[in-house]
């Protein structure tokens, strides 16, 4: 099986083949179906939990959260949340 770690809904996922190999078992999720092409397109991270979904879940528009300041830019502080989550903060 693929290791969740290899596979991000945050980070930069590199392509699927430096993660997998030929005849290796992985769990995925059927994203779409072209019959006319007999096409199937499947997906590795939408068989793992999606964090954004989680956050989203646990805290509703007009929470407070806190985090760590990743990044301060030109237009706005980048915070790290929960779950490898990051929000911006504009300036």
């Amino acid at each position: 099986m693929v290791h969740v770690s290899e596979i991000s809904w945050t980070k930069k996922n590199v392509h699927p083949g430096k993660i997998v190999s030929t005849s290796q078992e992985v769990d995925v999720v059927v994203i779409e179906v072209d019959p006319d092409k007999r096409r199937i397109s499947l997906g590795l991270k939408q068989a793992i939990s999606n964090p954004w979904e989680a956050f989203a879940e646990a805290h509703p528009i007009g929470s407070t959260v806190e985090g760590e300041v990743k990044n301060a830019t030109e237009f706005g502080l980048f915070i790290g949340l929960d779950n490898d989550v990051d929000g911006m903060v504009h300036m």
